[in-house]
């Protein structure tokens, strides 16, 4: 006898490469694109190159595609919150590329639709709410037409509301919204 399908989950989907949850859509994932004509082989090369606020060749030319963090040691630049924006352009600059990379992790994004987004695991710093933040605005922008519909409510009518209105059979019929108690 074939099983019910499950249902839909609604327990939160942590992201957190160090934990090896969920590494599809964190910023260490190999995930190739390009952002301002340079290529990149992660969220997070692009970010280390560029979080100080200029191009860093000397980390944009390490060795990076294994899923790796190598820290710039420039602090990043904040004014502004130019590191979060940052952060947001270089994660939908990386989702929307087409590498198997990028697709499986729009996939893996769309999937989560309706399940809360953490980044746990590691320091208490910005990212842990900054980072679910920017995932969720991106999916909500992503698949804003896959969202359910409202449901439409129902009209009740009923003959003693309406004892003034002689209903036709047509006229029910044409109004599929509403249910008439006679």
């Amino acid at each position: 006898k074939p099983k019910a399908p499950e249902p839909p989950t609604t327990k939160p989907l942590n992201v957190w490469a160090g934990a090896g949850q969920n590494t599809i859509l964190s910023n260490l994932a190999n995930r190739p694109f390009t952002y301002e004509g340079k290529n990149y082989k992660s969220v997070e090369h692009a970010y280390q190159t560029l979080k100080s606020g200029e191009f860093d060749a000397g980390i944009y030319n390490k060795r990076w595609g294994f899923n790796n963090k190598i820290r710039n040691p420039k602090p990043a630049k904040t004014d502004n919150r130019y590191n979060i924006k940052l952060m947001e352009k270089l994660i939908e600059a990386s989702l929307s590329a087409q590498s198997k990379e990028s697709i499986a992790a729009r996939d893996a994004l769309r999937e989560s639709i309706g399940r809360t987004i953490t980044h746990t695991g590691g320091r208490q710093d910005i990212w842990v709410s900054e980072f679910p933040r920017i995932l969720t605005k991106l999916r909500d922008k992503l698949f804003k037409e896959e969202k359910k519909p409202k449901a439409k409510k129902t009209r009740f009518k009923s003959v003693k509301r309406f004892a003034k209105k002689k209903w036709t059979p047509e006229e029910v019929y044409n109004d599929p919204d509403s249910i008439f108690l006679f």
